[in-house]
C-alpha cells in the first residue's frame, strides 16, 4: 500500500534542525542534539517527510506531569492521518501506556524499544500492544546488545548510520527513524521485506570490504 499519511509527528528531544520544511518545536536543550539527528536521519531515506516535531520538555525526565503533559498534547494532535513516532523510553508507568493506547488506537503508531538491553515489558510506552515496536539489529543481523527486546518487537537496521555531523549512530531511535521513513514510502509488508534485504546486503558488504 502506497503512503497514506499526511504527516509524521515526531516525540523526541532536542530539535534544533534547520529543514525548512519542518514544523513543530525548535527549541535544543539537549547537549546531544536527538532529534536533530533523527530528523536528518528520516530525511536521507525519505526526503520528502513532511515532519511535525513535538518537543520533549527538559523536565521530562524529572516530572511526571510535565511527561503526562506532553503525551497528552500528541495524543490531541494526531490524526488517522498521521504516523506517530515517540523515540524513548521511560521505566514502566500505566497512566503513560493508557495515554499512549488511545493514540494508537487512533494513529498509527511506532515507538523505539529502549537500549537497555531489557524486556520491553519493564519500559513504557514501548510495551503498548496496539503500537509498532522496533528493535534494533546489529550488522550480523542479529539483535543488538543494546537493544531492548520483546516477542512483540520488529526488527530494523539502526548501525553505521552516518548523520549530517559526520557521526555515526545506532541503536532502537535509529533503527525506528528508518522504520519511520519506510512506512512513510509504502505501508506494504512486501515493500519493508525488499528494503530490509537491501539493507542487509550493504551490511554484509560492509563487513566484509
Amino acid at each position: 500500500m502506497k503512503r497514506k499519511y499526511k504527516r509524521l509527528i515526531l516525540s523526541d528531544s532536542g530539535y534544533c534542525g534547520d529543514h525548512t520544511d519542518v514544523t513543530g518545536s525548535h527549541t535544543d536543550w539537549s547537549p546531544f542534539n536527538h532529534g536533530t539527528l533523527i530528523v536528518d536521519l528520516i530525511k536521507s531515506y525519505s526526503p520528502d517527510c513532511v515532519i511535525h516535531v513535538h518537543q520533549v520538555p527538559e523536565e521530562f525526565n524529572l516530572s511526571k506531569d510535565a511527561m503526562i503533559k506532553h503525551v497528552t498534547e500528541l495524543r490531541d494532535m494526531a490524526t488517522s492521518d498521521d504516523l506517530v513516532m515517540i523515540n524513548w523510553v521511560i521505566h514502566r508507568d500505566s497512566d503513560m501506556d493508557d495515554i499512549v493506547t488511545e493514540i494508537a488506537c487512533v494513529s498509527d503508531t511506532i515507538i523505539c524499544a529502549g537500549n537497555f538491553a531489557d524486556v520491553i515489558e519493564r519500559w513504557s510506552p514501548c510495551c503498548v500492544s496496539q503500537a509498532r515496536t522496533i528493535s534494533c539489529l546489529n550488522k550480523s543481523d542479529e539483535l543488538a546488545k543494546l537493544s531492548n527486546h520483546g516477542e512483540k518487537c520488529e526488527s530494523m537496521y539502526g548501525t553505521s548510520v552516518k548523520f549530517s555531523d559526520g557521526s555515526v549512530r545506532h541503536g532502537t531511535s535509529g533503527a525506528t527513524a528508518i522504520m519511520a521513513s519506510i512506512l512513510w514510502r509504502d505501508t506494504s509488508e512486501k515493500f519493508l521485506r525488499r528494503v530490509k534485504y537491501k539493507m542487509q546486503q550493504y551490511h554484509h558488504r560492509e563487513m566484509h570490504s
